[in-house]
C-alpha cells in the first residue's frame, strides 16, 4: 500500500482503517463506492416474470448461509413479524454453508412459520426476484459494502438494513428508502 500512488477505499471508515492500521497518508486514500452494473441488472431482469404470485408482501434476503449473514437472527425476526400480520412471505436465496440450512428449517418449523419462508438456493441472476420483490432484507451482522443494498435501491426497493457498518445509516434514509435496525 505504501509504494501506491493511489489507494482507493469504499468507505470512510474503510480509509480511516487504511490509515491507522497500514500507516497511508490520507492525501494518497480516496474513497470511491463500489460502481453496480446497471446494463448488466437491467439484460437480467428484461424478459423476467414476477414468480411470486402468491398474493403475500414478499420479502428477500441473499447470501451465503454463514453465521456473518446473520439469517438466525432474521429468520427469529420474522416470525415476530408473521405473528402480527401473516401477509408477508420471505424467500432466502444463497448456498448453504456447514450444514445451516437445515438448521434454519429445523428453527422455522419450531416457529411454526415453514408455510412463510422459501429457500431457493443459490440463483446465478438473483435479479429477478429483487426487481419483483416487495422489499429486501439485509440481516449481516458484518459487511464491507453490500453491493446487494446498492442494486436493490438502483431497482426501487425498500430495504431493511441491520446496522452491519456504519454506510448503512448513509446508504439508507431511515422510513424513507427503506429502513435501518439493530
Amino acid at each position: 500500500y505504501n509504494k501506491s500512488d493511489i489507494v482507493v477505499s469504499q468507505t470512510e471508515e474503510m480509509a480511516e482503517e487504511l490509515q491507522q492500521f497500514y500507516k497511508i497518508d490520507k492525501e494518497k486514500i480516496k474513497v470511491i463506492m463500489n460502481p453496480i452494473d446497471i446494463k448488466h441488472i437491467d439484460e437480467s431482469v428484461e424478459n423476467a416474470k414476477n414468480s411470486f404470485g402468491n398474493g403475500k408482501i414478499n420479502a428477500v434476503a441473499s447470501g451465503r448461509m454463514h453465521f456473518q449473514k446473520g439469517f438466525d437472527v432474521l429468520i427469529e425476526s420474522f416470525a415476530k413479524v408473521i405473528e402480527k400480520r401473516n401477509d408477508f412471505h420471505l424467500h432466502v436465496l444463497g448456498r448453504d454453508v456447514d450444514g445451516n440450512l437445515e438448521k434454519f428449517q429445523k428453527r422455522i418449523s419450531e416457529l411454526g412459520i415453514s408455510e412463510d419462508v422459501s429457500f431457493h438456493g443459490f440463483k446465478k441472476n438473483p435479479y429477478p426476484f429483487y426487481k419483483f420483490c416487495d422489499l429486501f432484507i439485509l440481516s449481516s451482522r458484518w459487511e464491507g459494502l453490500p453491493n446487494v443494498v446498492l442494486e436493490c435501491q438502483y431497482l426501487g426497493k425498500p430495504v431493511v438494513a441491520t446496522r452491519c457498518i456504519p454506510v448503512i445509516e448513509r446508504l439508507i434514509d431511515d422510513g424513507r428508502n427503506g429502513f435501518v435496525v439493530d
